[in-house]
């Protein structure tokens, strides 16, 4: 083999083994406003933090949405407003969440710079989760702050996703 095809060989192996990195470098995150603009009509909703997350594979993907909320929220509402979060959250996702939605309601105002990590003023939604009629057993996180549904129970409650 000449010193020619070892390099073209070379240069070969280096594009297969960066083309993966070079397309997902390209993708974008997909736009929440609108999904945000839903929520944000539901009753006692005052701000929403919206965000998205994989397991193994790109295409497993979840959405996780957080609500603000008023202080007016009585605990008869949460389990109305978790539904209606939910709904929001599955017919309005800008992707198929085949790995689930995640909800979680904290009472206060939205911060300037929102993340994914707890914040004061998050509400038990075990109570409120039990209320809703899924069709399958649906959870929330072990500390009870984060009501967690698949896609399964998603589509058997509020139809097929996007509709």
């Amino acid at each position: 083999m000449t010193d020619r095809m070892k390099r073209a060989m070379a240069r070969n192996v280096l594009v297969a083994a960066l083309a993966p990195v070079l397309t997902l470098s390209a993708c974008s995150s997909p736009s929440y406003d609108p999904l945000a603009s839903r929520l944000g009509e539901l009753d006692h909703v005052v701000g929403s933090y919206i965000w998205d997350s994989t397991s193994g594979l790109p295409t497993n993907r979840s959405l996780s949405v957080r609500l603000y909320v008023d202080g007016d929220l009585a605990e008869d509402d949460l389990g109305a407003l978790l539904d209606s979060a939910f709904r929001e959250a599955w017919e309005g996702s800008p992707f198929e969440p085949v790995a689930g939605i995640a909800v979680q309601v904290a009472v206060g105002e939205r911060p300037q710079e929102p993340s994914a990590a707890p914040v004061d003023g998050m509400l038990d939604l075990r109570s409120a989760m039990g209320g809703i009629d899924w069709s399958t057993k649906q959870g929330t996180s072990s500390g009870g702050t984060t009501a967690i549904a698949g896609a399964d129970a998603l589509a058997d409650r509020y139809g097929a996703w996007g509709s």
